[in-house]
């Protein structure tokens, strides 16, 4: 019979008293004994309570666990360093009953129980010297709640507690300690010789384990910055200020700061810590691959400092603007944030030691990210998922699939969404959106995906009233306490069609996916009905972007007609109360402008530092009002094209879009613009140039000539624009306009900086 092939696990959990601390250290200065023969070890921490040895074949690798601990035990897989989401088994034993289960994880909540048991119990003990847990698994389990074990370096995750559950029902305590180590499992031991245990381990701890510690204040926002969640920020900020809290796993330097453009350098930074009970602590900025230099200002202030046995905690202040060169004037823009980290303090200000790979960078919204309020108790998670889809070996797929929320029975209120991305398919996924669609037959319910724009049942394809719009780097959205956007309503008969961007340039045809979206929803309602309204460019050939172009701009227009017909009824306007702005890889930046009576307001978005991976979701606290129009504007950089970039559902391609979350929701829900290139038509009815496609002509210009370029831009500058405005009863209306004709008399001027 051909040999199967498995992943044996043989965790020995090695429980080791700690009724007398010299007898517990005693045994920590011996070198485990593992219970047969390895190849390879390692110490999953950093104070040897967690040992690790495995050996592997063609077929099988054994595992053999040392943890230093009377509690509950997780072991795991992770693909990208995090807790979560990962694969995972936990194991204990208490009173001489076995417990042991294959899990996963998907957020800060107890590990889920995997529907498949692919991680097998062979043989279970505990004694006073421990406790031994053996496990068999398959490399590749067909779980998608399973890591496949492969070659390459493998991110390890563990987990234990001082506590353990004494059922197999009952709860988990959160672990006292936790860690990530990168491992070559599938290494060849020639290669990669034994680690030998230490023997000349102190005769005292310095350092036991790392809990988890509180914020010394209430913050607003938190962020985890490094995949293995050592680097935690916490902030807050006003007018004027902002305040922020770094908790880092070391007892070492801490850096962090603000770059403009992603990198270490240049940036505006400091370098801090605690040395012999003593804070240090300067504002810095780096030039290069060397030592941050001290800025004659110090305009980063820090407040409280203060050093556990295994953690820096800084809480510094500053100025939104410091006025000085070296800072980084901290705006709306997405910034890029940049931490690093050493285990050694500087012997002085002038001999910093490398942080080596301790670093990083996060892209943030500091000013405008988005609050989690709270939610209430009688909330209803409905998941939507894209189940088992073999994704095609295309570059880009829009995948759709139809759903229905009626059976809710009542009208309730969505007061959350978040997406859910399957295992590994973080790349795989570029956007998700939600459209609530009428006239689709109720056979269609639950079918299976489909392509959603070539679809031959034109009721099938997307049509453009969103409940949820999601991209990549966005995080989960909350409406406010006052709001809800409306499902179930009575009498309501539309389908939901979840459509699923698959962004795939390698081709792969190994792509499961079971990815989608979770909807809390509440029958209890709020005291308004929320809405979406999209502002975009006519996702099709009319948008074009010349290749060699450093800044090039395009132009989306929401007209005062189109503002009229769902502000009017609303004496009042409404309030809006986030943004989310949308491109592609070209875009350097996006700006959604308002325009009131012809005098320019300040933008309801402008992000300047746009970054293509992190299109989260903006909080503002502003009104429209009847007679207001907007204008969406994209800067694109195609300086790395050489040929013409059109508007279109790939990466490569373009997209200009922005959508503003509001309430009281009004009837429109859409306003949709392209221009129509007047001087390049040979005929002069707009009517005729609507669908005239002139790609082949765009095609056959010399781009690099600057009389071409200007030309290009010259025409597009006095274009017909050609408008489309859908209410949320897919009622359409079109009309016709110029980019003059929407532009402010009296454009918007920031106020001075005060420098």
């Amino acid at each position: 019979m051909r040999e199967r092939t498995h992943f044996v696990f043989v965790f020995i959990l090695r429980c080791i008293s700690f009724l007398q601390p010299d007898s517990a250290y005693a045994l920590l200065s011996e070198a485990p004994s593992p219970s047969e023969s390895f190849t390879h070890h390692a110490s999953l921490d950093s104070d040897g309570r967690f040992h690790l040895f495995w050996k592997f074949n063609s077929t099988h690798v054994i595992f053999e666990a040392h943890v230093k601990t009377h509690g509950y035990v997780g072991l795991g897989l992770s693909r990208s360093g995090r807790m979560f989401p990962a694969d995972v088994a936990v194991g204990w034993v208490t009173n001489g009953q076995t417990y042991f289960q294959d899990r996963h994880t998907t957020g800060y909540l107890e590990p889920a129980v995997d529907s498949s048991q692919d991680w097998l119990l062979v043989h279970a003990e505990e004694n006073q010297a421990g406790t031994t847990i053996k496990t068999v698994r398959r490399l590749g389990t067909q779980d998608t709640d399973d890591v496949t074990i492969k070659n390459g370096t493998m991110h390890v995750i563990y987990a234990f507690s001082e506590h353990e559950p004494h059922t197999a029902r009952e709860k988990l305590t959160h672990h006292s300690h936790r860690g990530m180590k990168p491992l070559v499992l599938l290494s060849d031991p020639s290669a990669h010789p034994v680690i030998t245990y230490p023997t000349n381990l102190p005769t005292h701890s310095t350092k036991d384990h790392c809990p988890e510690e509180k914020p010394t204040d209430k913050y607003q926002f938190q962020s985890v910055l490094d995949p293995q969640g050592k680097y935690l920020l916490f902030w807050n900020v006003n007018q004027t200020h902002i305040t922020f809290e770094i908790h880092v796993e070391t007892t070492g330097y801490v850096g962090f700061g603000l770059s403009p453009n992603r990198n270490m350098f240049p940036a505006d930074v400091i370098i801090g810590g605690v040395k012999d009970g003593v804070p240090y602590f300067k504002d810095r900025h780096t030039l290069g691959h060397s030592v941050p230099a001290v800025d004659a200002s110090q305009d980063w202030i820090l407040l409280s400092a203060r050093e556990s046995h295994c953690r820096t905690v800084l809480t510094l202040t500053r100025k939104l603007d410091t006025c000085d060169d070296h800072d980084l004037k901290i705006t709306d823009n997405t910034v890029k944030v940049i931490y690093s980290y050493h285990t050694d303090d500087p012997a002085d200000h002038d001999s910093i030691p490398y942080h080596g790979m301790n670093r990083g960078v996060r892209s943030l919204l500091l000013l405008s990210k988005m609050a989690t309020p709270s939610i209430p108790n009688d909330v209803t998670n409905i998941d939507i998922l894209s189940r088992h889809y073999k994704v095609p070996a295309n570059d880009t797929t829009y995948s759709c699939r139809i759903f229905d929320l009626s059976t809710l029975g009542r009208k309730h209120h969505l007061v959350k969404f978040e997406v859910l991305v399957e295992n590994g398919h973080e790349t795989l996924v570029h956007h998700i959106l939600v459209h609530k669609c009428p006239g689709i037959s109720r056979s269609q319910i639950d079918s299976p995906n489909y392509i959603c724009y070539h679809d031959p049942d034109l009721k099938r394809r997307p049509c453009g009233r969103i409940v949820v719009v999601w991209a990549v780097g966005a995080e989960a959205f909350y409406f406010p306490e006052e709001a809800g956007l409306p499902i179930a309503e009575p009498g309501d008969t539309d389908l939901y069609i979840m459509e699923i961007h698959y962004n795939n340039p390698e081709l792969r045809s190994d792509f499961v996916d079971n990815s989608g979206v979770r909807l809390t929803v509440t029958p209890t309602l709020r005291p308004h009905d929320a809405g979406i309204l999209e502002i975009s460019a006519f996702v099709d050939k009319s948008q074009i972007i010349p290749p060699y172009q450093q800044s090039f701009v395009t132009t989306a227009f929401c007209p005062k007609a189109c503002m009229h017909q769902g502000l009017h009824p609303m004496p009042n306007g409404v309030y809006v109360f986030a943004v989310q702005q949308h491109a592609h890889l070209l875009a350097r930046g996006i700006r959604t402008r308002l325009i009131r009576n012809g005098m320019e307001q300040e933008p309801l978005a402008d992000d300047t530092h746009y970054d293509f991976n992190y299109q989260d979701f903006r909080r503002i606290n502003r009104t429209l009002k009847d007679g207001d129009s907007a204008i969406v504007e994209c800067t694109l950089n195609s300086l790395t094209r050489t040929k013409t970039t059109y508007g279109g559902f790939s990466t490569a391609e373009e997209m200009c879009v922005s959508f503003l979350f509001h309430y009281p929701r009004i009837q429109l829900m859409n306003c949709i613009s392209k221009p129509l290139y007047d001087t390049f038509h040979s005929d002069s009815n707009p009517l005729k140039m609507v669908d005239t496609d002139l790609s082949g002509e765009f095609e056959s210009m010399d781009w690099q000539n600057s009389s071409v370029v200007d030309l290009f831009n010259d025409g597009l500058a006095a274009s017909t624009y050609y408008m489309l405005c859908g209410s949320i009863h897919h009622e359409y209306h079109s009309n016709f306009t110029t980019a003059h004709n929407e532009y402010p008399r009296i454009p918007y001027t920031p106020y001075g900086s005060g420098c």
